[in-house]
């Protein structure tokens, strides 16, 4: 039997240790692009679908030019209420269905009638809406 030196495996040890380590470093760099990538692929997903979306300014801004100062509740479309702050598209519906359920809104506290608008929502909201009736 052939006896090899200290030295050799001691090289041979390292040169494995090495390898591992390059194989764990790929392998955490592909981890790290794949999660790059799916970030920025929803990234991009998310700048489409809010490119699309009427901003607030342009919805508030049509309604100042018009003379209105305040959102009326009973002539609102959907696209109105939904930019509303703390109002999605889902809340929004829930507002038309109301108003075609109940009639038109004649005080602005009226709307915590609708499940998901409570005091704290109604709060950020109260100084954009008006109806019929409500106090000035």
């Amino acid at each position: 039997m052939k006896k090899t030196e200290p030295g050799i495996k001691t090289a041979r040890r390292i040169s494995v240790a090495r390898l591992l380590l390059m194989l764990f470093s790929f392998c955490f760099l592909l981890i790290w692009a794949c999660y790059l990538s799916q970030f920025i692929l929803s990234f991009r997903r998310e700048a489409r679908f809010f490119s699309h979306q009427p901003s607030a300014v342009s919805v508030y801004a049509s309604h100042h030019s018009a003379g209105e100062d305040k959102l009326n509740l009973n002539t609102a479309t959907l696209e109105e209420l939904d930019v509303l702050p703390g109002i999605g598209p889902t809340l929004a519906q829930a507002i038309l269905d109301y108003r075609a359920q109940q009639g038109n809104f004649y005080y602005i506290e009226e709307i915590m009638d609708i499940p998901g608008i409570g005091a704290k929502r109604f709060e950020a909201l109260q100084e954009l809406i008006i109806c019929p009736g409500s106090p000035e």
